[in-house]
């Protein structure tokens, strides 16, 4: 049972990795498209976005399909409508045709991980999470490094190809997933409400969080790029900044649910904003050291922001409204295109710094405040 276990969890983190790997790769793809096919601000935006809000569509799929079908149907489903659309996108020059392949792409993460959510809910649920982010970061940090000499020697196609080619271990990975549900299954997939303060709290929070952070994170390269930093710079600052996501990935894992306490979110605020305000220098090194600092702020904030939400309201029905809430990022690239359509792609950073700022606030106020006095009062029922 252990084995089996060792295997389905791992399968899970890799399967999610692949899936989320177009958005957690957006600055390089983004910079290809816009070489190679002369995308602007806007159309880029609406690249980004189409993964993420189809992954929202998917998300709400998934619910319908999980309970009619198995985690297994659900995710293979899902991995065969992601390999459809990065094989497809290899196809499309046109902008508004590869947005909609895109999407349909989006679709499939939605199916996928939420396959891979359930199966971190059965058991080791910290742990789980922690070692998502690592897979995730570690793949990103891979794909991001190859991508500029693969594109160079073989051409942007190339980058799609490659991208539905990782695709295919994960189906083969997918026959691990259970064929059906356990005793918890079904009926748990949705429980009673939380608290409905606390809840819209949360919600909000996470919307912001990411809006915020998914539009800066989409535009880095063009960030760099427009401040007149060196191409063969920007493509090895990215790299190493996944690196450095990697290991803030890792101290999670460590720290656990340390990570959930006010010192901690201050600490990420601070860091978020001086990774954003860094990246849009026109020197170098303090460009690279932002978006490094940015990167390496990110799982540990997201992690206490889930942490912190989850132990106030951790029902099944908040879990999914947390994952629909975290969606609301799809929004970002294109607003962060509308901005910097009219002011520059510099200012994209301050939709960031102002939406983490307002987050970060409402997560303070409504759950770490929250946890600190009930530790006064009682101690939370197991």
């Amino acid at each position: 049972m252990t084995h089996r276990w060792i295997l389905l969890s791992t399968s899970a983190v890799i399967a999610q990795a692949v899936a989320f790997l177009v958005v957690n790769t957006l600055p390089a793809i983004t910079g290809v498209l816009a070489r190679n096919l002369g995308f602007q601000a806007q159309m880029l935006g609406a690249f980004g976005s189409a993964d993420v809000l189809g992954s929202a569509v998917g998300t709400l799929l998934a619910v319908f399909v999980m309970r009619h079908t198995s985690p297994r149907a659900t995710v293979t489903s899902g991995l065969l409508l992601l390999f459809a659309s990065n094989l497809s996108s290899a196809g499309f020059e046109w902008g508004p045709a590869l947005v909609g392949v895109r999407a349909v792409g989006g679709i499939g993460t939605g199916l996928t991980v939420t396959s891979c959510i359930y199966i971190y809910s059965l058991r080791n649920r910290e742990r789980n999470y922690a070692a998502s982010m690592l897979g995730m970061t570690a793949l990103a940090a891979g794909v991001i490094t190859v991508i500029p000499p693969l594109v160079h020697r073989f051409g942007w196609r190339a980058m799609f190809m490659g991208l539905a080619l990782l695709v295919v271990p994960c189906l083969i990975l997918a026959r691990s997933f259970p064929s059906g549900y356990g005793d918890e299954a079904r009926p748990q997939l949705i429980t009673g409400p939380a608290p409905q303060g606390v809840l819209w709290l949360g919600l909000v929070s996470v919307a912001l969080s990411n809006l915020g952070i998914l539009s800066l994170w989409t535009y880095l390269e063009r960030i760099g790029a427009s401040a007149g930093i060196a191409e063969a710079t920007i493509a090895n600052s990215l790299s190493m900044c996944s690196v450095f996501g990697f290991i803030s990935s890792a101290l999670v894992l460590v720290v656990g649910e340390r990570v959930t306490r006010t010192t901690t979110l201050v600490i990420c605020v601070i860091l978020n904003i001086v990774g954003a305000l860094a990246s849009g220098s026109s020197i170098a090194w303090v460009y690279t050291a932002g978006v490094l600092v940015f990167y390496f702020s990110l799982p540990i904030y997201l992690a206490s922001q889930f942490g912190a939400i989850m132990r106030s309201a951790p029902s099944k029905l908040f879990a999914t409204q947390f994952s629909l809430a975290a969606k609301v990022g799809a929004l970002g690239p294109a607003i962060g295109g509308l901005f910097a359509a009219r002011y520059g792609f510099g200012a994209v950073r301050w939709i960031d710094i102002i939406l983490v700022l307002g987050a970060s606030a409402l997560l303070w106020s409504g759950f770490i405040r929250h946890r600190a006095a009930g530790h006064h009062a009682a101690k939370p029922s197991a």
